[in-house]
């Protein structure tokens, strides 16, 4: 797994494009309660982004659900929020990083 946020307490945002046919499982340790990291859909000229649905759920990483397989092609803001102990977002497949 590559570090995509590094393990802090404070929030982090980042943006990652998959590209068509690939996959990336993106993962987070050490959530708890109601902490959460979040994926938004990153789309070009809109100034609020919506949450990724997927089979009718919303798609974010719990204490209790810390592991998702996302599939491309799709560019995504993925936010953690503050936590109580030093957390990180790991991720592994291709992607690249949006600057």
């Amino acid at each position: 797994m590559n570090v995509l946020i590094a393990p802090q307490t404070g929030a982090a945002t980042i943006k990652i494009s998959v590209p068509e046919n690939r996959k990336v499982m993106v993962s987070s340790g050490k959530l708890v309660s109601a902490e959460v990291v979040t994926f938004q859909l990153d789309e070009s000229e809109v100034a609020t982004l919506g949450d990724l649905y997927q089979g009718g759920s919303i798609r974010q990483l719990t204490a209790t659900d810390n592991c998702r397989l996302i599939e491309g092609p799709i560019d995504l803001q993925v936010s953690k929020g503050a936590t109580a102990a030093s957390t990180g977002v790991y991720v592994k497949g291709g992607f690249t990083v949006i600057t």
